[in-house]
Protein backbone atom coordinates (compact mmCIF):
# COMPACT_ATOMS: atom_id res chain seq x y z
CA UNK A 1 0.00 0.00 0.00
CA UNK A 2 1.30 3.75 -0.66
CA UNK A 3 2.81 5.69 2.10
CA UNK A 4 0.36 8.74 1.13
CA UNK A 5 -3.26 5.40 1.63
CA UNK A 6 -1.43 4.49 5.32
CA UNK A 7 -1.17 8.36 6.24
CA UNK A 8 -4.90 8.65 5.11
CA UNK A 9 -5.90 5.81 6.67
CA UNK A 10 -3.87 6.65 10.22
CA UNK A 11 -5.58 10.13 10.10
CA UNK A 12 -8.58 8.97 10.01
CA UNK A 13 -8.20 6.04 12.16
CA UNK A 14 -7.08 9.23 14.93
CA UNK A 15 -10.18 11.08 14.30
CA UNK A 16 -12.46 7.72 14.89
CA UNK A 17 -10.29 7.13 18.41
CA UNK A 18 -10.59 10.78 19.52
CA UNK A 19 -14.17 11.20 19.16
CA UNK A 20 -14.54 8.19 21.76
CA UNK A 21 -15.40 9.34 25.15
CA UNK A 22 -12.94 9.80 27.51
CA UNK A 23 -15.05 7.94 29.32
CA UNK A 24 -15.47 5.07 27.59
CA UNK A 25 -11.92 5.30 27.01
CA UNK A 26 -11.42 4.73 30.47
CA UNK A 27 -13.31 2.45 31.19
CA UNK A 28 -12.07 0.06 28.14
CA UNK A 29 -8.33 0.77 28.82
CA UNK A 30 -9.38 -0.53 32.50
CA UNK A 31 -11.02 -3.65 31.20
CA UNK A 32 -7.75 -3.95 28.65
CA UNK A 33 -5.92 -3.76 31.66
CA UNK A 34 -6.90 -5.71 33.70
CA UNK A 35 -6.84 -8.88 31.20
CA UNK A 36 -2.93 -7.97 30.30
CA UNK A 37 -2.22 -7.76 33.83
CA UNK A 38 -3.61 -11.26 34.32
CA UNK A 39 -1.65 -12.61 31.26
CA UNK A 40 1.50 -11.04 32.62
CA UNK A 41 0.88 -12.84 35.84
CA UNK A 42 1.42 -15.58 33.98
CA UNK A 43 5.19 -14.96 33.26
CA UNK A 44 8.17 -14.89 36.13
CA UNK A 45 8.60 -11.97 37.86
CA UNK A 46 11.99 -11.94 36.99
CA UNK A 47 11.43 -12.02 33.03
CA UNK A 48 10.75 -8.00 32.21
CA UNK A 49 7.95 -6.77 31.02
CA UNK A 50 8.37 -4.52 28.20
CA UNK A 51 5.56 -1.94 27.71
CA UNK A 52 4.93 1.28 25.82
CA UNK A 53 3.84 4.19 28.28
CA UNK A 54 0.41 5.55 26.51
CA UNK A 55 0.09 8.52 25.23
CA UNK A 56 -2.15 10.53 23.14
CA UNK A 57 -4.38 8.05 21.72
CA UNK A 58 -2.78 5.07 22.88
CA UNK A 59 -4.44 2.59 25.77
CA UNK A 60 -3.69 4.01 29.00
CA UNK A 61 -0.91 1.77 30.46
CA UNK A 62 0.56 3.72 33.59
CA UNK A 63 -2.05 1.71 35.94
CA UNK A 64 -0.52 -1.14 34.33
CA UNK A 65 3.14 -0.44 34.51
CA UNK A 66 2.56 0.72 38.52
CA UNK A 67 0.65 -2.17 39.15
CA UNK A 68 3.88 -4.34 37.78
CA UNK A 69 5.98 -2.43 39.95
CA UNK A 70 3.99 -2.63 43.27
CA UNK A 71 3.69 -6.17 42.58
CA UNK A 72 7.61 -6.56 42.39
CA UNK A 73 7.72 -7.40 38.81
CA UNK A 74 10.68 -5.79 35.93
CA UNK A 75 9.37 -3.17 33.51
CA UNK A 76 10.91 -1.75 30.73
CA UNK A 77 9.79 1.26 28.68
CA UNK A 78 11.23 2.07 25.39
CA UNK A 79 13.66 4.59 24.49
CA UNK A 80 13.61 5.74 21.09
CA UNK A 81 17.03 5.93 19.32
CA UNK A 82 18.56 7.21 16.12
CA UNK A 83 17.20 5.08 12.87
CA UNK A 84 13.53 4.55 13.84
CA UNK A 85 15.35 1.91 16.40
CA UNK A 86 14.61 1.51 20.42
CA UNK A 87 16.02 -0.04 23.14
CA UNK A 88 14.19 -1.44 26.16
CA UNK A 89 14.93 0.28 29.46
CA UNK A 90 14.34 -1.11 32.93
CA UNK A 91 12.22 0.83 35.28
CA UNK A 92 12.94 1.27 39.26
CA UNK A 93 9.41 3.68 39.41
CA UNK A 94 7.53 5.72 37.39
CA UNK A 95 9.54 8.72 38.66
CA UNK A 96 12.25 6.93 35.69
CA UNK A 97 10.42 8.47 33.40
CA UNK A 98 10.88 12.18 31.56
CA UNK A 99 9.84 13.86 28.45
CA UNK A 100 11.29 12.19 25.52
CA UNK A 101 11.21 12.46 21.56
CA UNK A 102 8.06 12.54 19.79
CA UNK A 103 6.46 14.39 22.67
CA UNK A 104 6.20 10.83 24.73
CA UNK A 105 7.83 9.53 28.29
CA UNK A 106 10.89 8.12 28.06
CA UNK A 107 13.20 6.63 30.67
CA UNK A 108 16.05 8.51 32.11
CA UNK A 109 19.39 7.31 30.37
CA UNK A 110 20.53 5.48 33.48
CA UNK A 111 18.06 3.30 33.81
CA UNK A 112 19.60 0.11 32.58
CA UNK A 113 19.68 -1.60 28.68
CA UNK A 114 18.00 -4.83 28.83
CA UNK A 115 18.39 -7.12 26.18
CA UNK A 116 15.26 -8.83 24.29
CA UNK A 117 16.47 -12.04 24.80
CA UNK A 118 16.05 -11.02 28.44
CA UNK A 119 11.97 -10.03 28.07
CA UNK A 120 9.21 -12.08 29.31
CA UNK A 121 6.51 -10.37 26.97
CA UNK A 122 6.20 -7.39 24.96
CA UNK A 123 3.34 -5.20 25.15
CA UNK A 124 2.89 -3.05 21.38
CA UNK A 125 0.60 -0.16 20.86
CA UNK A 126 -1.36 0.06 17.58
CA UNK A 127 -3.99 2.54 15.97
CA UNK A 128 -5.43 -0.76 14.66
CA UNK A 129 -4.92 -4.05 14.42
CA UNK A 130 -6.51 -6.86 11.99
CA UNK A 131 -7.05 -10.04 13.48
CA UNK A 132 -3.56 -11.95 11.66
CA UNK A 133 -2.37 -9.78 14.84
CA UNK A 134 -0.59 -7.05 12.19
CA UNK A 135 -0.78 -3.37 13.38
CA UNK A 136 -1.29 0.32 11.61
CA UNK A 137 0.85 1.97 13.94
CA UNK A 138 2.66 5.54 14.33
CA UNK A 139 4.36 5.05 11.24
CA UNK A 140 8.05 5.47 12.70
CA UNK A 141 8.79 1.26 12.00
CA UNK A 142 10.10 1.19 15.86
CA UNK A 143 8.24 -1.90 16.88
CA UNK A 144 8.19 -3.65 13.68
CA UNK A 145 12.54 -3.54 13.63
CA UNK A 146 11.92 -4.06 17.59
CA UNK A 147 10.02 -7.01 17.19
CA UNK A 148 11.90 -8.41 13.93
CA UNK A 149 14.95 -8.66 16.29
CA UNK A 150 12.60 -10.48 19.56
CA UNK A 151 13.17 -14.19 19.82
CA UNK A 152 10.14 -16.49 18.67
CA UNK A 153 9.43 -17.53 22.26
CA UNK A 154 8.71 -14.05 23.69
CA UNK A 155 5.08 -12.83 23.24
CA UNK A 156 3.81 -10.18 21.45
CA UNK A 157 0.56 -8.39 21.98
CA UNK A 158 -1.28 -6.14 21.16
CA UNK A 159 -3.27 -3.45 23.09
CA UNK A 160 -6.70 -2.53 21.03
CA UNK A 161 -9.99 -1.30 21.45
CA UNK A 162 -12.57 -3.79 19.83
CA UNK A 163 -13.73 -1.16 17.23
CA UNK A 164 -10.31 -0.91 15.91
CA UNK A 165 -10.19 -4.29 14.45
CA UNK A 166 -10.20 -4.13 10.81
CA UNK A 167 -7.84 -4.61 7.72
CA UNK A 168 -5.02 -3.18 7.94
CA UNK A 169 -2.67 -2.24 5.21
CA UNK A 170 0.60 -4.53 5.83
CA UNK A 171 4.34 -4.32 4.03
CA UNK A 172 7.05 -7.04 3.62
CA UNK A 173 8.81 -5.33 6.74
CA UNK A 174 5.56 -5.51 9.04
CA UNK A 175 5.87 -7.80 11.57
CA UNK A 176 2.68 -9.27 13.78
CA UNK A 177 1.81 -9.92 17.20
CA UNK A 178 0.41 -13.06 18.52
CA UNK A 179 -2.43 -12.07 20.43
CA UNK A 180 -4.42 -8.43 20.37
CA UNK A 181 -5.92 -7.81 23.61
CA UNK A 182 -9.27 -5.75 23.74
CA UNK A 183 -11.64 -4.85 26.47
CA UNK A 184 -13.88 -7.90 25.24
CA UNK A 185 -10.63 -10.17 25.74
CA UNK A 186 -7.95 -11.34 24.40
CA UNK A 187 -7.23 -12.56 20.39
CA UNK A 188 -4.99 -15.25 19.63
CA UNK A 189 -3.80 -13.92 16.03
CA UNK A 190 -3.97 -16.39 13.19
Amino acid sequence: MAQNDKKALRRRILRERRAVSMEKRACFDAAILRQLLRLVREIPAEKPVFCYVGADFEIATRTFLTACLNEGRKVCVPLCLDFGEMEARLLSSMDDLQPGAYGLPEPMDACPVIEPAALGAVIVPGLAFDEAGYRLGRGGGFYDRYLAALPEKIPAWGLCYRQFLRSVPRDSHDVCVQSIITEEGVIACR
